[in-house]
């Protein structure tokens, strides 16, 4: 790291590190945003990374207006090797890591430098607005600090890993550019970026927060993150699966924290990152991102579990925007499962009951037996209300020639506990260990055996 190779220079506060690579549109209004920044004692270590447009050219004329920057050769390699170059030649006391395609507020280095500096921090956080280049629009980035989870921590300092354990990946983004760290802080735990195409900050910025004893957050938009048409983050799909190696070397860091609070968040974190990565990849390259979090990601993190675990029986603190990726990522990568519900209701009961039955059950649902008492008509006027939901089959419970017919095409039964609060005033409900189940089991009740053979997906 620097220290082996530099003494820290005691006149640089922060080393700001930027790759740049093609961005000759958006460096120029970059480098002028730092060059008036209100702290002076910066550098600013821009690593060409073979550029074959006019980016050099607007490097060189920046540094010989402004000694502080300085230009570091690179060979198109990746943001991430480039950035762990200039690390290595960084000696100021803070570090950041900004990108060539933004700009910044003339007092972004000042707030982050003080507010670090005066309370020992290990890293800080400040706000983020989106600059969409295609309006010319700045809009509030709510993703980067969530508001409703940094509400309880403004004006603190906070060990992330023992203050909101449960929370700790989604208190982030997985971008360094708005945050500030301690150098000795990063050498002390040898973090660097990982050298892959795309992704490669999101095992750094992740893995520091993790690590930090002291972090806080600069209440303030200090960062504008221009959204462009053609960023290297809409290439996905030329490397689609190296967001897995940021995923992969997460889930092995996190084997020194056996907190189950830790693990739960990053499991969140890392099933939205394969729902957005599946929803980015065109559709000839999809089944091998499928195959590949199949493959490599779920032996590690046992994401299907936790999914249906979460969707069977969602937690309060569960979030809207987290239950919609649950959804998909069930939809994607769960097997399809058939239910089989044995009902014993009368007729004023049954349609209030079906329905909230209906809004309860997991989204990789594809089929529903309903084995009833029900007077046929009211089976039938049901059936069509529950058209274009999912496959559902009345079966009457007198009809054990059906039934029988019905059981042969679901052979391997799992049985789980079905529990919907406020379905039954009894709260009666009932588990069966079995692999199979007895016709004579499905006599009038007034609970609810949920029954799921897992499908292949087709």
């Amino acid at each position: 790291m620097a220290s082996d190779l530099y003494d820290m220079d005691e006149t640089i506060a922060v080393s700001v590190v930027i790759p740049v690579y093609n961005t000759e549109k958006y460096l120029d209004q970059c480098l002028s945003s730092l060059r008036v920044q209100t702290l002076q004692e910066a550098e600013f270590l821009c690593v060409d990374d073979g550029s074959t447009d006019c980016s050099l050219e607007i490097l060189q004329r920046h540094s010989s207006e402004d000694s502080r920057i300085k230009i570091l050769a690179g060979t198109h390699q990746t943001a991430g090797a480039a950035r762990n170059r200039a690390m290595e030649m960084a000696r100021g006391e803070y570090l950041m890591f900004l990108d060539s395609d933004d700009f910044f507020e003339a007092n972004l280095l000042e707030l982050m430098y003080a507010k670090a500096k005066a309370e020992d921090l290990d890293m800080a956080v400040c706000g983020v607005s989106v600059y969409e280049e295609a309006t010319g629009r700045s809009v509030p980035a709510p993703r980067q600090i969530p508001p409703e989870l940094w509400g309880r921590m403004k004006g603190k300092v906070f060990c992330p890993r023992t203050a909101m354990p449960d929370k700790l990946f989604q208190l982030i983004a997985g971008t360094p550019w708005n945050k500030i760290w301690r150098r000795r802080f990063i050498e002390k735990h040898g973090l660097r970026y990982q050298p892959i195409e795309n992704s490669n900050d999101t095992y750094f910025t992740y893995a520091s927060f993790l690590l930090a004893d002291r972090v806080a957050l600069v209440d303030a938009v200090l960062v504008h993150w221009r959204l462009r048409s053609h960023s290297l983050t809409r290439a996905y799909h030329k490397h689609p699966l190296c967001f897995l190696d940021a995923l992969e070397s997460l889930a092995d860091l996190l084997q020194r924290f056996p907190d189950e609070r830790l693990m739960s968040s990053f499991r969140f974190v890392s099933v939205e990152l394969c729902v957005w990565r599946c929803a980015l990849t065109p559709p000839r390259v999809r089944p091998l991102v499928k195959d590949a979090i199949t493959r490599r990601l779920e032996p590690k993190l046992a994401l299907n579990a936790f999914v249906s675990d979460n969707l069977a029986h969602p937690s309060p603190s569960l979030q809207r925007d987290q239950r919609a990726f649950l959804i998909s990522y069930s939809q994607i990568f769960l097997p399809e499962r058939t239910y089989v519900l044995s009902l014993g209701l009368n007729r004023r009961q049954a349609w209030r009951t079906l329905r909230r039955l209906s809004k309860h059950l997991p989204s990789f649902t594809n089929a529903v037996v309903f084995v009833s008492d029900l007077p046929p008509g009211l089976e039938t006027a049901l059936q069509a209300q529950e058209s274009g939901q999912v496959c559902v089959l009345f079966i009457r419970r007198d009809d054990r020639e059906k039934l029988a017919e019905a059981m042969a095409l679901l052979p391997d039964f799992v049985a789980h506990e079905l529990i919907i609060p406020g379905l039954f005033s009894t709260r009666r409900y009932v588990r069966d260990e079995g692999l199979s189940l007895p016709l004579d089991q499905l006599k009038p009740m007034s609970f609810v055996t949920q029954l799921c053979m897992p499908y292949l997906l087709r």
